[in-house]
């Protein structure tokens, strides 16, 4: 059922930050449940986590970085990056600022650590 509201979303083409996301995803849900009370509920956290999976939803963490390029070296944010994940994101996404690179990073590390933030 997750894949559907993926494909929907997909095919609404709108780019949205995470409580919009949350709140259309609940709307969905409950759309669902009028229609067939026996429809299995998707997790929104779990929708919400395959959406930052798939590049719909990084604006969550745009302040964050902001806020740690402003107060730290660059190279002190790159030694606390997790090796793959980094890896990963120079490789898809470099050329591309700082800013950029960390925010795609703060999504994927919330990701692989269930979750958790990325900070220092």
């Amino acid at each position: 059922m997750m894949d559907e509201y993926i494909d929907s979303l997909e095919t609404a083409g709108v780019v949205m930050n995470e409580e919009s996301w949350r709140e259309w995803i609940k709307k969905e849900i409950k759309d669902a449940l009028e229609q067939d009370e026996n429809t299995k509920i998707p997790d929104v956290d779990e929708v919400i986590k395959q959406l930052w999976k798939d590049g719909y939803v990084t604006d969550r963490f745009e302040d964050e970085a902001k806020e740690m390029i402003e107060h730290l070296p660059w190279d002190t944010i790159v030694v606390h990056m997790d090796d793959n994940i980094r890896e990963k994101i120079n490789f898809e996404k470099a050329p591309c600022t700082n800013e950029e690179f960390l925010i795609e990073y703060m999504a994927k590390h919330y990701i692989k650590f269930d979750g958790d933030m990325f900070e220092i």
